[in-house]
C-alpha cells in the first residue's frame, strides 16, 4: 500500500522544483501599434529573479514579474524574461511587431 504522506510530499517537491507561470498576453506573437502601452507579466506564486532583454540587450532595472512596453516607432522586436521558476531556472519570448 502507498503511503499517502509521502505522495503528497513528492508532489509538493515536485512543484517547488518546476512551478508553474502564466505568461501574458499569452500569444508569443504580439501585434501592436506605435503609441499604445503593452504590458507583459509572468503570473506565478513560484518565479523570482526576473531579468527582461529586448532584441537581446539587458533592460536595466527592470527586475520584477512586469514590463511596460510604449513603442514610439516601427520594427520588430524580441522581448525575452528570464526568471526562476520555482528552483528551476526559465524564461519566456515575446515576439513583438510595432506597427
Amino acid at each position: 500500500m502507498r503511503n499517502p504522506v509521502r505522495i503528497m510530499i513528492a508532489l509538493l517537491f515536485a512543484a517547488m522544483l518546476s512551478g508553474c507561470y502564466q505568461a501574458l498576453p499569452p500569444d508569443q506573437d504580439v501585434q501592436m501599434s506605435t503609441w499604445t502601452l503593452q504590458v507583459f507579466t509572468i503570473v506565478s506564486s513560484t518565479t523570482h529573479d526576473f531579468q527582461w532583454y529586448m532584441d537581446n540587450e539587458l533592460l536595466s532595472g527592470e527586475t520584477g514579474n512586469t514590463f511596460k512596453y510604449f513603442p514610439t516607432s516601427q520594427g520588430d522586436h524580441t522581448l525575452v524574461v528570464s526568471f526562476k521558476d520555482g528552483l528551476i531556472p526559465a524564461y519566456h519570448t515575446w515576439y513583438i511587431h510595432v506597427h
